[in-house]
């Protein structure tokens, strides 16, 4: 969440994205006894430059699906994404990629790996991630568009630390898109949520869009609920489209 001051002098709290919203009301509405469940809203929330500042209100139009903890859960997610451009008649937001993030009990290794290895470049940081003790701000370039700051690119990989599950979990991902037909390229630096992201993530892009081309974007974060105080909860979410979009 963003929030500020503004010259009217009222506090304003701009939120990036609404998972988070859905993971709460279905723990406060008690819906998780009712899983799987199928969500999707169209819902302001704030854009970013670069994950910097906020630029823009936009009211993106998005997916959940709770309660399947299978790949193919994962799968629908992405087609569902391919679908859309296809109806919106996009002929440019072709390029689409993956990850695995591991599972979600590596999550903690993996972060910590990565702030000792930032750590060491605290330095080159200072200008771009700002404290090397949090990870987080850091995602952005290691994902890097081209080839990452030279300060990133011996920082460890998420799949480095991954298990025979997590493989097994996202060659089940990717067989799934190959037979749906759907292209896709792998990318070991495109890395979501350090907090509660796990297993798959994605994004299809825009190339007019120059650096920050980021159309759709989206992956499986089976720790959220838990971790906001609900029953473990398998999940997957999918920004369909942001309104507004030049493709």
């Amino acid at each position: 969440m963003y929030t500020f001051t503004d010259r009217g002098d009222e506090q304003i709290t701009l939120r990036p994205e609404n998972t988070a919203g859905v993971a709460r009301a279905l723990i406060s509405g008690g819906l998780a006894r009712n899983l799987p469940l199928k969500f999707f809203y169209s819902a302001p929330c704030s854009a970013t430059s670069g994950r910097r500042r906020p630029v823009a209100p936009v009211s993106p139009d998005g997916i959940e699906l709770l309660g399947i903890a299978q790949p193919q859960g994962d799968v629908e997610i992405i087609a569902t994404g391919a679908a859309v451009l296809r109806a919106l008649g996009s002929s440019s937001a072709r390029s689409s990629s993956s990850n695995t993030l591991a599972t979600a009990k590596a999550a903690p290794a993996y972060r910590r790996v990565l702030v000792e290895y930032l750590a060491d470049h605290r330095g080159a940081l200072s200008a771009t991630a700002g404290s090397a003790s949090s990870a987080i701000p850091c995602a952005s370039s290691i994902r890097g568009r081209g080839r990452p700051p030279h300060h990133c690119r011996g920082a460890v990989l998420r799949r480095s630390i991954s298990t025979r599950r997590a493989a097994t979990f996202f060659a089940a991902v990717t067989a799934g898109l190959t037979t749906l037909g759907l292209a896709y390229r792998l990318n070991p630096r495109l890395v979501r949520g350090l907090d509660y992201y796990c297993h798959t993530c994605f994004e299809f892009t825009c190339a007019e869009l120059g650096a920050q081309n980021t159309i759709i974007a989206g992956g499986r974060y089976d720790g959220l609920v838990e971790q906001m105080g609900g029953p473990a909860t398998p999940a997957s979410a999918g920004p369909a489209a942001s309104s507004g979009s030049p493709c």
